[in-house]
């Protein structure tokens, strides 16, 4: 991940994030393996948890990137009028 003149605060909410991300496709795999084997409402469930912990990252990345763009933007400012 770059982390180049990037806030502690957003590199620690990505860094949960790609954990996250990293579980759900773990989670994906087991639901894959829960569907061959018929267990549908087990798959439901497991699919249902995996959609939320998406949608959670999914407005924590666009957080992010919409602070990373106003502090490039504001760096750019301050780099211009000096």
């Amino acid at each position: 991940m770059e982390q180049t003149s990037m806030h502690p605060v957003i590199r620690d909410l990505l860094e949960r994030a790609i954990e996250q991300v990293e579980n759900t496709a773990i989670e994906c795999s087991e639901i894959a393996e829960q569907l061959e084997n018929g267990e549908l409402l087990a798959a439901l469930g497991a699919l249902a948890g995996c959609e939320t912990t998406i949608r959670t990252n999914l407005v924590i990345v666009r957080a992010a990137h919409d602070w990373q763009e106003k502090f490039n933007q504001h760096a750019n400012t301050l780099h211009t009028d000096a």
